[in-house]
């Protein structure tokens, strides 16, 4: 178990019941979206109102990271 970075045989169970609870989690949150109604349709207003959005949080981002960036920046 070492070799693949666990420390004992119980971490490595313990990873593996983890990892099949995120399994069972998401194939739960899959199964109730297919089974509900589409609270839009996705045609192209709303994948170009998707884009503008994606547009304006990486600008955003970009404005943190920038000013970020100059606080720490020696003068």
């Amino acid at each position: 178990m070492a070799e693949r970075g666990y420390g004992t045989s119980s971490e490595y169970v313990r990873e593996l019941i983890r990892k099949d609870q995120d399994r069972q989690h998401l194939r739960g949150r899959l199964l109730a979206g297919a089974s509900s109604q589409p609270a839009q349709t996705a045609d192209s207003a709303y994948f170009d109102a998707l884009r503008d959005r994606v547009a304006l949080g990486f600008v955003d981002a970009l404005e943190k990271a920038y000013a970020y960036i100059g606080s720490h920046m020696p003068h």
